[in-house]
């Protein structure tokens, strides 16, 4: 599941903006969106979460990819495996 929620949004007067917002999306992205510098940021950490909720979380809201890029060369890939959960994936779009 991905979510975002602004908690905060001000200007001031001299138009400068900030806007404070809480983001929840599976871990492969943090470091994606830890590239931009242009954000301040704040992150938990997984070794900072206690087993039991770690694993409560995972099970309440798993991370599951759509598809599975098959063996490929460079950087860009363009084959898929196919499955049923990713057929179904796709159709529930």
């Amino acid at each position: 599941m991905i979510k975002a929620e602004i908690i905060a949004d001000s200007k001031t007067q001299f138009g400068e903006r900030l806007t404070t917002f809480v983001l929840v999306f599976p871990r492969i992205i943090l470091a994606e969106f830890n590239t931009h510098r242009m954000f301040s940021r704040n992150s938990a950490s997984s070794r900072a979460i206690p087993y039991k909720k770690m694993l409560s979380m995972v099970w309440n809201n798993p991370f599951i990819p759509i598809g599975w890029m098959k063996d490929h060369s460079g950087m860009q890939g363009y084959e898929y495996y196919e499955s049923p959960l990713r057929s179904f994936i796709f159709r529930t779009l």
